[in-house]
């Protein structure tokens, strides 16, 4: 067996040329398919993530809201009960607000919410952050509309000490789009939750106290995209029938629109690989059947020696794994290679702006706290 393994080498030696075409053929149609898979999903990670980051903080968002109808059900006592359900079944909330019940001021209707670290959400076109909020007078910022400087809403002193643009993080989008509740109320926000809810003027007022949770676009990949739902929908089964009130707004519609877009380009890419390496083997075919007589010679030059049947099977396997296993390991490298640098250049893509990522940051399950946001239509709602 040894003479005929001898053989084959020689015989490679005398026909490098012609095995070097099956060989180069071979590792061609093994890097198509080795790195169709690879490639498919690095392409689908970097499209993933490029699509995640140009939608807004909102619409990725996991909102977690409870409404209550006045003090006796929403007090301060009631919102830390709800804050330890809340660090139990929704890990990585944040963004506490609260939102009162809109009430008519003269012709005005104003809402009045509450957001806990308003600096990090408010962007001031005028005046001041308020800081004062008691018994006496509380400051808040105006959002939009033509407002007093003092407002006295349900018995409580609003003094209007600056006016600004809120992101669509702690309430959703500010004012809502036209048709939906409060469209054309003037938005007043206090700094701080608990503050509002120790006025006792408000104890009538209906609230709606939220959390969210806004996911990090790096931490949604087509690998692990099912999981990342399940997490959604856990913590909605967490709330659901468990906390009277409560109401969970998913951000799974633009991962779930990504993922069905992934998993069709990788269908159309896997088919195009086959027909690739079909093309390709079929070159590397056609390259080894030129040498079918020389073969046939040397088996029957081997026939006259009296070689055996598994000596003249040892030469045919031997001939045709040669190339094969070159080719195989070349193309296994040449697909190791490229997927390597398809990732290194996938990293290479700019991620969301610094102010996104302070919005997202890196807390469990994709979030972070004083971040969130609402898919469209799902901000706290009073």
């Amino acid at each position: 067996m040894l003479a005929v393994l001898g053989l084959v080498l020689a015989r490679s030696r005398r026909r490098a040329g012609a095995l070097l075409a099956v060989a180069v053929g071979v590792a061609a149609a093994a890097a198509v398919v080795l790195a169709a898979g690879p490639l498919t999903l690095v392409a689908r990670d970097a499209a993933m993530g490029r699509a995640l980051a140009k939608t807004s903080p909102s619409e990725r968002a996991l909102r977690l809201t409870v409404q209550r109808a006045g003090a006796r059900e929403g007090g301060t006592g009631v919102l830390s009960s709800l804050e330890i359900s809340v660090r139990a079944g929704f890990p990585g909330a944040g963004a506490r607000a609260v939102r009162f019940s809109g009430r008519a001021v003269g012709r005005t209707s104003v809402v009045l919410a509450g957001v806990d670290g308003l600096a990090s959400h408010l962007r001031l076109s005028g005046g001041r952050l308020p800081a004062r909020c008691d018994a006496r007078v509380c400051e808040v910022v105006a959002l939009n509309g033509r407002v007093e400087p003092t407002v006295r809403l349900d018995g409580a002193r609003l003094r209007v000490v600056g006016r600004g643009r809120l992101d669509g993080v702690p309430l959703g989008p500010l004012p809502p789009p036209p048709g939906r509740q409060d469209a054309g109320a003037t938005f007043l926000i206090a700094s701080g939750v608990e503050p509002l809810l120790a006025l006792a003027a408000l104890d009538g007022l209906p609230r709606t106290f939220g959390w969210t949770r806004v996911v990090d676009t790096g931490a949604v990949h087509p690998w692990n995209t099912a999981r990342v739902l399940d997490g959604f929908a856990e913590v909605q089964d967490t709330f659901a029938g468990t906390v009277d009130g409560a109401q969970v707004t998913l951000p799974s519609v633009p991962i779930v629109a990504e993922a069905r877009r992934g998993h069709a380009a990788a269908a159309f890419a896997l088919i195009v690989a086959a027909l690739a390496a079909t093309i390709l083997l079929a070159f590397a075919a056609f390259a080894a059947a030129e040498q079918h007589d020389d073969v046939a010679a040397e088996l029957r030059r081997l026939r006259a020696m009296g070689a055996r049947r598994r000596h003249r099977a040892a030469l045919v396997l031997g001939e045709a794994a040669m190339p094969a296993l070159v080719g195989v390991l070349v193309g296994a490298a040449i697909a190791v290679a490229v997927t390597a640098l398809a990732a290194n250049l996938a990293l290479d893509v700019p991620g969301p702006s610094p102010a996104d990522a302070s919005a997202t940051g890196g807390a469990p399950g994709g979030g972070t706290e004083g971040s969130s946001g609402g898919a469209p239509g799902g901000e706290v709602g009073g």
